[in-house]
């Protein structure tokens, strides 16, 4: 019984730390695919509380959030619109 233990305790635990080292590594990845995003997202919104409402939003190949960065771009091309008109 014991032999049996050290046996599982000997291939278990190795086993068990790849998974860990290979999930953690998996929640980089994907942190770093939805915190990309937002803070691209955090830099045009101020851009555009300081006025600066040029330009689009740009986000990597593989990101997420993809239709928050569509309905984003959408929102400053309507307040380029309405701001050309006022102003024109």
């Amino acid at each position: 019984m014991a032999g049996k233990i050290l046996y599982l305790h000997s291939y278990l635990w190795p086993a068990v730390l790849i998974i860990l080292v290979i999930l953690g590594f998996h929640s980089v990845l994907v942190s770093n695919k939805i915190a990309g995003p937002l803070l691209r997202f955090r830099r045009l919104f101020q851009r555009v509380i300081d006025g600066d409402i040029s330009g689009t939003l740009r986000i990597r190949r593989g990101d997420l959030l993809i239709n928050e960065q569509t309905k984003i771009d959408e929102m400053v091309f309507m307040l380029q619109s309405r701001i050309g008109a006022d102003s024109g």
